[in-house]
């Protein structure tokens, strides 16, 4: 039996790793995220036309429903193994299941490259037990598209209310939100959060800076990787195309016609900003 060919995307949540996998399968050696769909491509029945066909159309559903589904593929859709399951059991039972799934091992046995996403570094771990042989693409530089998309900071709603109750009168009338500006209150402040309130100020705090600085240096300690940069890729449909192929390279992939690939990312962009403009109106 053939070795898996396993694509390993990384990427915080709402950062636009399912775009990039999608766009990655637009060949025929690689398949979209769903069995069904897998099984037709491996008779002939899905190829590019129909997968670029499927796109656009899911694509006006969610222009008309204005819900972002991710076009209904994952993980799950096409391997039937939740992340829960890479973490809560023995990877040698997931390879068991693996084994007796009749189109994981046609597209094996094919030479199909299979995609798979995740979001924090534990599952990337219990992944790669699974599949050690795995080429990971590793998402950096996504703050500022996170906060276009209001997956950003979030203030906790009740972090004034809080601070309006425990502060004292020498105290700064606004909350910090950060463990950072955390740290730059007044000793006397910090050491009175500790000992009379037990820090629980904490639990209301934003960690994204800290998430962000661990998250690069996870990145940087995985020796074999392709560091895609959100800020530079998403700024626009050429930059775009210009890293796709480049991403394509490093897993040895064909990559799809650039006119396709612009017009799937500009519709892409303008479905992700009609949905964001409209969610923050509510």
């Amino acid at each position: 039996m053939n070795k898996p060919i396993v694509n390993f995307f990384m990427f915080p949540a709402g950062s636009g790793g399912k775009f990039l996998i999608n766009c990655i399968s637009l060949n025929n050696r690689a398949v979209f995220q769903d069995h069904v769909l897998a099984q037709k491509q491996l008779i002939g029945k899905f190829g590019v036309n129909a997968k670029t066909k499927y796109i656009f159309d899911n694509l006006k559903t969610a222009q008309g429903t204005c819900k972002w589904t991710d076009l209904e593929l994952g993980d799950y859709q096409l391997f039937g193994v939740s992340n829960e399951q890479y973490l809560c059991t023995f990877p040698e039972i997931i390879k068991k299941s693996f084994a007796n799934n009749t189109t994981i091992q046609k597209l094996i046995n094919n030479r199909i490259h299979l995609n798979m996403a995740m979001h924090d570094w534990i599952l990337f771990e219990a992944k790669l037990r699974v599949w050690p042989m795995a080429r990971p693409v590793i998402f950096t530089n996504y703050r500022s598209f996170l906060e276009k998309r209001k997956h950003g900071v979030t203030k906790d709603p009740y972090l004034d209310t809080y601070w309006n109750n425990i502060r004292g009168e020498d105290w700064p009338s606004t909350a910090p939100t950060t463990s950072q500006q955390l740290s730059q209150l007044p000793e006397f402040i910090q050491t009175d959060l500790r000992s009379t309130f037990n820090n629980e100020i904490e639990r209301y705090l934003d960690y994204g800076q800290d998430f962000d600085t661990l998250w690069d240096q996870y990145t940087d300690s995985f020796p074999v990787k392709y560091k895609f940069n959100v800020e530079y890729s998403y700024a626009n449909s050429r930059n775009f195309y210009e890293v796709y192929l480049e991403v394509c390279a490093y897993l040895g992939l064909p990559g799809a016609n650039q006119p396709i690939v612009e017009k799937y990312f500009n519709t892409w962009e303008k479905t992700l900003n009609m949905i964001s403009q409209l969610s923050a109106q509510e």
